[in-house]
């Protein structure tokens, strides 16, 4: 009717444009209200440097304008180009050419197939994120509060009776407090992201050149650190007010360590020369075992540990550990008054209950659960419209097709079988190389799986599923409505 190529392809383009630009700015949306939900809920301490700055900005605006615009632009021009004058009149407008439904096809293959490893990564990261909330940290973190601190004493000849015996007087205080059941201290707390070392091996034996020996990590703790953590005793016994300076020097040893250095062997008794600078003797006795604790953090295995008297061999660093009888935040003002009394000028770095550092301790681990899963929802929610919409223009397309068969006798069932069979052969294509795919991605995750391997089939299996379900889904309504097809309007056209 004397229309221009330019004038078609200028339309087209602007009515792609303009479906981008709307889905960019919902996007846009999503993204204003999601990114905050998600910062609120990470901890206050998570390890991303300037976590509170992160916000969706006119920056953030700007740029998913111009790639709604880019995708308008290209995805819109594209087809334009592609519109031929005469075979459209020879059509009728009816039919899509062959090469376009097989274009359409294999972008619906293309989707689906990059769906299927976001989707079973998110499964990956969700199954090993419900794992490793289900580990023991290896004590009872309920109603248990720490202070840490650095402590404030005196750099003279006797620096370590000065930091023996300021902790002796907190503690003391505190342990009277009606509120309080027990109280201790230790000089690193368990997940608290860092724990000091040391070589340590048997007096009995040879000892082996500087740096292949045994060792391990070493904890400073007061008298009742285990029964305040809730940390059972396997053998032996905990420190005991006895355990001072001037008397025997004493260790205890965690499970792990006593199989390491007495394997098959009760460590109870034996003897131990530790390269500690501030221990007063090398050796040590072995008073007790304590069961294993998850010190690094909850996907870590626990490692050998000895543990030493802070009354013997004082620590710089302390952290007062308090068991409460009822809610620990009402004990706080409390505990500090006493501390107070007992040391005027000693500070206090920060408060925190051992719940809060579970907490944090799984902060990334839920990030990451969280930014997978949307991913992978995404990519599932984009799959099931790519498969509706190449199955409905499909059906749209051979709706004459349908129409003639049905006035030939052909049961509408016949009918939602060729439509389902149609979709459901894009997605058995598409899944089947989103499989492949997935099985040489998902090695990537191994460093953040926790105890899950990349090729889980369980998870692969349900994100099979999950996948064909979806698709089948957007196959369905499109073929219900093939079936409603009125064969007298069809042969009427």
């Amino acid at each position: 009717m004397g229309a221009g190529r330019w004038r078609l392809l200028h339309q087209l383009t602007i009515e792609s444009m303009l479906l981008a630009v709307v889905g960019g700015l919902l996007g846009f949306l999503l993204a204003y209200w999601g990114v905050p939900a998600i910062i609120r809920m990470l901890p206050s301490e998570f390890p991303l440097p300037r976590l509170q700055e992160i916000a969706v900005d006119r920056t953030v605006l700007g740029f998913t304008l111009l790639v709604s615009i880019a995708c308008g632009l290209f995805f819109g021009i594209f087809p334009a180009l592609q519109v031929d004058r005469a075979r459209g009149l020879q059509q009728g407008g009816r039919h899509g050419s062959a090469a376009n439904r097989r274009l359409s096809s294999l972008l619906v293959i293309a989707e689906l197939a990059v769906a299927v490893p976001l989707v079973i990564g998110a499964g990956l990261m969700l199954r090993s994120f419900v794992l490793l909330n289900e580990v023991d940290p290896g004590f009872r973190p309920e109603r248990l509060i720490a202070f840490r601190m650095l402590l404030a004493t005196p750099l003279d000849e006797h620096w370590q009776e000065h930091r023996a015996a300021r902790v002796e007087r907190m503690l003391e205080r505190i342990r009277a407090l009606p509120m309080v059941t027990s109280a201790s201290s230790i000089h690193l707390l368990p997940l608290s992201g860092s724990q000091s070392g040391s070589g340590y091996y048997r007096t009995d034996r040879p000892r082996s050149t500087i740096g292949s020996g045994p060792g391990g990590e070493v904890s400073v703790i007061s008298d009742g650190y285990f029964q305040t953590m809730g940390i059972p005793m396997t053998a032996g016994r905990e420190f005991e007010p006895r355990d001072r300076r001037g008397s025997p020097p004493v260790a205890i040893l965690n499970q792990a360590a006593a199989r390491m250095v007495f394997p098959g062997e009760n460590p109870v008794g034996q003897r131990l020369q530790v390269d500690w600078p501030v221990y007063p003797k090398p050796v040590v006795e072995i008073v007790g075992v304590a069961a294993d604790v998850r010190h690094n953090g909850l996907d870590h295995k626990p490692a050998p540990c000895l543990f030493l008297s802070q009354a013997q061999a004082p620590s710089g660093m302390a952290s007062l550990v308090i068991r409460t009888a009822s809610d620990p935040a009402a004990a706080i003002a409390a505990v500090k008054e006493q501390m107070q009394a007992a040391a005027p000028n000693q500070g206090v770095q920060d408060v925190t209950t051992m719940e809060q550092l579970i907490s944090s301790s799984l902060a990334r681990p839920k990030l990451e659960v969280v930014l997978t899963a949307i991913f992978g929802v995404v990519a599932l929610a984009l799959a099931c419209v790519g498969v509706f919409a190449v199955v409905s223009y499909s059906v749209e397309q051979r709706t004459r097709e349908m129409g003639i068969r049905l006035a030939l006798g052909a049961a509408p069932l016949s009918i939602l079988r060729m439509v389902l069979g149609e979709g459901l052969s894009l997605a058995c294509a598409g899944i089947t190389a989103g499989l492949l795919a997935a099985l040489g991605l998902t090695r990537f995750l191994a460093t953040l799986l926790y105890t899950v391997r990349p090729t889980d089939p369980m998870v692969y299996a349900v994100a099979t599923i999950l996948l064909g379900m979806a698709a089948i889904a957007g196959c369905y309504v499109p073929a219900r409505r093939a079936t409603r097809v009125d064969p007298a309007v069809v042969l009427r056209e």
